[in-house]
């Protein structure tokens, strides 16, 4: 996979070139779609200079105040351009978390969720990588139309969230923005930038999205769907990013680029077009499945904490102070809180959306938690405490 920093942008060179060598076959119109963790700046700027603008940076010094102006345009092939490449990305935006405090923005700190009709989109913002602060650096001058470009910026969620919420809300900016608006674009060639370091297990990802292979299988079948019904399936991937590769062949990065590459393969095959009912459908299926999971998680939590309170309540003297070792000073509240143990959160967060492949089937519910596992009361030591003091009132 790609390191990061390239000096050579290789879809829009490829974008550029089919728009020019392949021309006489039909290539006119391109789409670009990037679902690498970090924001596709680098290939958002090379769309953005196909339109001549002027940008202009105040700077301000003790002596006098400066406005320095840069002109940009480099056309691919003509003026009409802009008006024939579209790009996407989904990516991490925001600040990281760093011993529970908020750090800096997460790297490069640009892409804020700005949706844009086909026919245009509002100018971009300069965002500070570390202050967060953002402002307008440039105003376009006047020029035949504006980048066709749309970016889904995710935040980090909340330790509290319900497990797999982001990969949720992820797949819904797809089903619902992103794959109408490809559609409607009718591109005759679809690129796609696919960096596989928005995967749960790879650190460079800092916690945002959380994808599993199962979504990059999901993402891969819908575009290929939209080639199918747009461009007689013309559709091509690009490595990009993605390091998690501990393991190898049973990497984290390994496994998601053999379900992209399989998803590539099954959707070419099956020549099945994309459908926005179906597209409607399986978001309103997966988003009740995912509430459902939801109120049985806290369901669960409250019966566990009814349950300690219940074990506070019926014993007392040495058993009680025995059960606040155990649970600590906090009792059955701070039990309450965390009423589902890390491996269970872990096993939930792990799940794949359900529906994600048709099946209406819930999941099973992970198995009952023994007593003696953690935080299970030691009943040799409250035997032992108990007969001590049976002892000492004799």
């Amino acid at each position: 996979g790609s390191v990061g920093f390239c000096l050579l942008n290789n879809v829009a060179i490829g974008a550029a070139y089919a728009r020019n060598v392949w021309r006489d076959r039909g290539i006119e119109r391109v789409a670009i779609i990037d679902f690498d963790v970090h924001h596709g700046n680098g290939t958002e700027d090379c769309v953005r200079n196909l339109v001549p603008t002027t940008e202009e940076f105040p700077l301000s010094t003790p002596f006098s105040d400066v406005v320095v102006k840069a002109e940009r345009y480099r056309p691919w092939l003509g003026e009409d351009d802009v008006d024939n490449v579209l790009f996407v990305s989904t990516h991490g935006y925001g600040r990281k978390m760093e011993a529970a405090q908020p750090g800096p923005m997460f790297y490069p700190g640009t892409g804020c969720t700005a949706i844009c009709d086909v026919a245009g989109c509002p100018p971009r913002p300069f965002v500070n990588l570390f202050s967060g602060l953002s402002a307008p650096p440039s105003a376009p001058a006047a020029a035949a139309g504006e980048p066709k470009i749309i970016n889904f910026g995710f935040a980090l969620l909340s330790p509290d969230a319900t497990p797999g919420t982001a990969r949720l809300e992820w797949r819904d900016a797809y089903r619902r923005t992103i794959l109408p608006k490809l559609a409607e674009f009718n591109p005759d060639l679809i690129l796609i930038s696919a960096g596989f370091d928005a995967h749960k297990k790879d650190t460079m990802a800092c916690g945002f999205i959380g994808l599993l292979e199962d979504d990059y299988a999901w993402v891969t079948q819908q575009l290929v769907k939209v080639a199918n019904k747009c461009c007689d399936g013309r559709i091509v991937s690009m490595l990009e990013g993605g390091y998690m590769t501990d393991g190898g062949p049973s990497s984290a990065f390994a496994r998601s680029v053999a379900a992209h590459v399989g998803a590539l393969t099954e959707g070419c095959v099956s020549l099945e077009t994309w459908d926005e009912n179906d597209a409607i459908w399986e978001s309103a299926h997966e988003n009740h499945l995912s509430r459902e999971r939801e109120r049985r998680r806290q369901l669960k939590a409250e019966k566990e904490a009814a349950r300690i309170k219940k074990e506070f309540a019926e014993l007392g003297g040495a058993a009680g102070e025995i059960l606040k070792e155990e649970y600590g000073n906090a009792g059955a509240a701070g039990v309450s809180a965390g009423g589902e143990s890390k491996a269970e959160e872990g096993q939930a967060a792990a799940e794949p959306v359900a529906g994600a492949r048709g099946d209406d089937s819930e999941q099973p519910s992970p198995r009952k938690r023994s007593r003696r596992g953690g935080g299970s009361v030691d009943y040799a030591a409250l035997a032992a405490k108990l007969d001590q003091e049976g002892k000492g009132s004799e």
